[in-house]
């Protein structure tokens, strides 16, 4: 009698075991799996997501995340899917799904730069700020016309560029990028006449995001005419007289947006 009962105790004993076993080995291979074979999303927002998909609706996604919970994404805000495991990083994940844009596109080009201006033997601070809109063709050439303000600090007065601008890069995530531009400035102070020729020249790096835009940290050349309305200073070895149209000469660090 007493052995028959050790014997059930031990049976029962060894049926716990063996399930205990069994269900450490299934969630073993669940999670092996769910490691293995993620369902990743990267969202337009640079967000990613990783988990299993378990359904697909027309506008939406229902996905289980790693700690079972569930998650409800649109669609629209989805740039890429993929499958992945978990020793993808999210700069692999970002430079696998990362596509260029293909085909034409309307853009808006915006750029602020500051620099050293020189004037003669004088020299001083210079901003520069254009909008351009423009046409950029498979995130690889931009063209367009723009407008906005170049002026030196200490001196009289700003000019009103209007400039044709091309941007060259590549198609990658990360790219250099040339910028070239010329064109003509006026001098709002007078009826915004025609002062003389501009031209810039920048080079630089670019990072593109996943809705299409990009930003530029550039350096370069700007040149552009400016009027003497007083007399130089003495001490400024120049033969211009006031009136006269000379040109600024500045080595410019710009920040670039391209949306």
């Amino acid at each position: 009698m007493y052995s028959k009962h050790l014997l059930r105790l031990l049976y029962m004993k060894n049926h716990k075991l063996k399930s205990l076993f069994l269900l450490c080995l299934f969630s073993a291979c669940g999670i092996g799996s769910f490691a293995q074979d993620q369902d990743i999303f990267l969202l337009k927002n640079s967000e990613i997501i990783r988990g299993k998909l378990t359904r697909d609706s027309l506008n939406e996604f229902l996905i289980m995340l790693k700690d079972t919970s569930f998650m409800r994404v649109q669609k629209e805000e989805v740039y890429s899917q993929m499958k992945g495991d978990e020793l993808l990083s999210d700069g692999q994940i970002k430079r696998r799904a990362f596509k260029p844009r293909k085909g034409l596109f309307f853009d808006l080009g915006v750029d602020a730069g500051f620099g050293n201006g020189e004037q003669g033997s004088d020299a001083g601070i210079f901003y520069a700020v254009s909008v351009t809109p423009m046409i950029s063709f498979n995130d690889f050439i931009s063209a367009g016309v723009g407008t906005g303000i170049r002026l030196r600090l200490g001196v009289d007065g700003y000019l009103v560029p209007l400039q044709g601008e091309l941007r060259l890069t590549t198609r990658k995530k990360i790219s250099p990028i040339l910028v070239m531009g010329a064109g003509v400035g006026f001098d709002p102070d007078d009826g915004f006449v025609r002062l003389g020729d501009l031209s810039y020249f920048k080079v630089g790096g670019s990072i593109k995001t996943f809705d299409g835009s990009s930003i530029a940290l550039l350096f370069g050349r700007d040149v552009s005419p400016r009027r003497l309305t007083s007399p130089l200073p003495a001490y400024i070895l120049t033969f211009e007289n006031e009136g006269s149209i000379i040109d600024i000469r500045a080595y410019v660090f710009s920040l670039t947006f391209q949306f």
